[in-house]
């Protein structure tokens, strides 16, 4: 995002640059959350291997 947004008004280009960042953020919390289920497969096929 700009900088110095209090001391300016907000635009189409700010709301689109929001959009985008909670976009990745959320892209980012859903492949996160996809890596640690494969990790806890694995670690448990691991286990059950012991």
């Amino acid at each position: 995002m700009q900088t110095n947004l209090r001391y300016r008004q907000i635009d189409v280009t700010d709301c689109f640059e929001l959009a985008c960042a909670e976009e990745r953020l959320n892209t980012f919390k859903q492949i996160s959350a996809d890596i640690r289920s494969l990790l806890n497969v694995f670690d448990k096929k691991c286990k059950e291997m012991e």
